[in-house]
């Protein structure tokens, strides 16, 4: 007879709580740095005889030169050489011709006026503060030259604004007629003798 198979009882495990995570920190790795060889650049190709900057200014003779500038220009305000009207309108257009050679129109256009002299200051009238900002700007040139030229010191110029008379054009009948009778009064007799009116 043959023997019955055993059964076999299912296990049952129990469950396994499961386990908190942990962080896993890599560990440092030792990197090695190669060794670097200088090797030498390729030669670069050499740069052209000019360059942008033209010239340098030598700043051990800076020194001496601004004290040459400064003793000139106070040697030139002592001088007091007394000169006529003439003199003075003959280095006025000099240095606007100077000026006109350099090509800066808008100075000649400026300078190129009567001006009146009242001692030793130099009225000029411009038209409109663009020429009087201009002036200003040149004002140091021209004095330096005109107080060079004359051999004196004390000459000054007083710049300002012209004003412009504007007139309003004549509008109406009335208005263009007063305009025509102020240019020929025998206007205004005609229409009296003819009794006209300009009022149509």
């Amino acid at each position: 007879m043959a023997t019955p198979a055993p059964v076999v009882a299912p296990v049952v495990t129990p469950p396994v709580p499961p386990t908190p995570a942990v962080a896993v920190t890599p560990a440092p790795t030792v990197v090695e740095e190669p060794v670097v060889t200088s090797v030498a650049a390729p030669p670069r190709p050499a740069k052209p005889a000019t360059s942008r900057l033209r010239a340098t200014i030598d700043l051990n003779n800076f020194e001496e030169k601004s004290d040459v500038t400064t003793e000139q220009k106070e040697s030139i305000v002592r001088q007091n050489t007394p000169y006529t009207e003439e003199e003075l309108h003959k280095a006025w257009h000099e240095f606007v011709e100077i000026r006109r050679q350099g090509g800066s129109m808008s100075e000649v256009v400026m300078l190129d006026r009567v001006f009146t002299i009242e001692g030793n200051v130099i009225q000029l009238g411009v038209d409109n503060p663009v020429q009087l900002d201009l002036l200003n700007d040149l004002k140091s040139d021209l004095l330096m030259y005109l107080r060079q030229t004359l051999k004196n010191g004390q000459i000054q110029i007083h710049a300002f604004v012209l004003e412009q008379q504007t007139s309003r054009q004549p509008y109406t009948q009335a208005e263009k007629f007063n305009y025509l009778a102020d240019k020929n009064p025998a206007l205004l007799d005609l229409k009296n003798t003819l009794g006209l009116d300009f009022d149509w």
